[in-house]
């Protein structure tokens, strides 16, 4: 989308590129590209072994050896981190505020929200959002101390246009990201400062396989049919569209139908009736997406309780010293019904020998109850276990069902002592 205040022709060589998250994917992708158009790139992330690594590409991609190539080590998710860390890159261009920030320090972390703790969706903010709104503080009140007419350039995702399950920690900081870019676009029109946002959709980098490893079964099934981009392609879509001087940088055709269907107040693109285009097709074709997606989540209502049941976030914070508890409590029930069979049993035979048949009708009137209660206890352990009933070290679920019933017989608050977080309700 082009803002008639930028410029249609950036051209980086010889400019200062200040980058966050420059040392794996898209970031690093992005300062090698601009490293081989000869501009100034100051890289910056938390993992000093990767930015080393980084630094040798950036080296090997140099076209002049006046080019300015530095790597910073800083953690970005304070304010003064953010600052010190831009400082720093300014040094070594005495002092001047980089032409343009390039905002790609985030990650994803993908899970079912019903499972997320305060924790964790706080981090997940940290990630998607502050990480990239504390630097555009930090440059865009730099800039204009400096008087220095620069870019500041977002990397939201598409999912900052539309929300998706299972992206409950990283979707709603993404549309933040968003709605702060489109704010600063015209903020910073008073001090003749651009503001850009990238709206990539899958990339393949190694963040991407990092959060494969805790995205949902039904996730990846949705996801399965998306194509996705490399990081350097990724990088030459976001290199195109700042200096084309667009505001909304989006490079494929699932983006632009997201972009012209959730435009809102935003600019159009370089091509309205292209847009126009891709509003029309996007009201029918993400109305039955919408629709596919939802029909592959209601099928997968099951399969989802029976392996993500209300144990699992449980199961995921099980201390061993529970686990030893559980495992020593299913040994004294066991022992224990095993020790009224053999002293009923005892007695019967001592007390009613001489009376066979008073014998046998006794006994079995008191074992039976206690046969089908052996049966019953050990149908529900497996059945509350569900997948985890052959790993011994999860059976914790004893733990659960026995304080449950604790807790029911006797109003007593005895799930605190077995050290559950609450009351069990439901399959517990």
């Amino acid at each position: 989308m082009v803002s008639i205040f930028s410029s249609s022709s950036w051209n980086p060589s010889g400019r200062h590129c200040y980058i966050t998250g420059g040392s794996t994917g898209l970031g690093l992708a992005l300062a090698i590209l601009l490293t081989t158009r000869g501009a100034d790139v100051s890289i910056v992330a938390r993992n000093e072994e990767n930015l080393k690594k980084a630094l040798e590409q950036l080296e090997a991609a140099r076209v002049n050896p006046n080019q300015i190539l530095k790597s910073y080590s800083y953690s970005l998710d304070t304010q003064k981190a953010a600052s010190e860390a831009l400082e720093a890159a300014c040094l070594p261009h005495a002092g001047q505020s980089p032409d343009t920030v390039f905002l790609c320090a985030g990650k994803a972390t993908p899970g079912f929200f019903i499972e997320e703790t305060e924790e964790t969706m706080r981090k997940g903010m940290d990630n998607s959002y502050w990480l990239a709104a504390l630097s555009a503080m930090a440059a865009s009140k730099r800039m204009i101390r400096t008087r220095s007419k620069g870019k500041i350039v977002f990397v939201s995702s598409v999912l900052g246009y539309f929300g998706m399950i299972g992206y409950s920690t990283y979707s709603p900081g993404k549309h933040a990201i968003r709605g702060l870019a489109e704010t600063l676009r015209q903020e910073l029109l008073l001090y003749s400062i651009d503001v850009h946002i990238y709206m990539p959709g899958t990339m393949f980098t190694p963040g991407y396989e990092e959060e494969n490893k805790t995205k949902p079964e039904l996730v990846l099934k949705i996801e399965e049919s998306d194509g996705g981009l490399t990081a350097e392609q990724a990088a030459e879509g976001l290199y195109r569209g700042v200096r084309k001087g667009e505001f909304h940088i989006t490079d494929t055709f699932i983006a632009d139908v997201f972009r012209t269907n959730t435009r809102g107040a935003s600019l159009f693109g370089s091509n309205i009736l292209k847009d126009l285009l891709y509003g029309l097709l996007g009201a029918i074709a993400l109305t039955l997406w919408r629709r596919d997606v939802d029909k592959k989540v209601v099928g997968h209502r099951e399969t989802h309780s029976r392996h993500r049941g209300p144990l699992t976030s449980y199961r995921q914070h099980i201390s061993p010293s529970r686990r030893q508890v559980t495992v020593v409590q299913l040994a004294h029930v066991c022992g224990l019904l095993g020790l009224i069979n053999i002293f009923l049993l005892r007695a019967a035979r001592r007390y009613l020998s001489d009376q066979p048949a008073l014998q046998e009708k006794i006994v079995g009137a008191l074992l039976t109850p206690l046969l089908i209660g052996d049966i019953l206890h050990l149908v529900l352990t497996i059945w509350v276990l569900g997948d985890e009933r052959s790993n011994f070290s999860q059976w914790s679920g004893m733990l659960w069902a026995t304080g449950g019933y604790m807790h029911a017989r006797d109003g007593k608050d005895r799930w605190k002592v077995l050290g559950a977080s609450g009351p069990l309700t439901g399959r517990d």
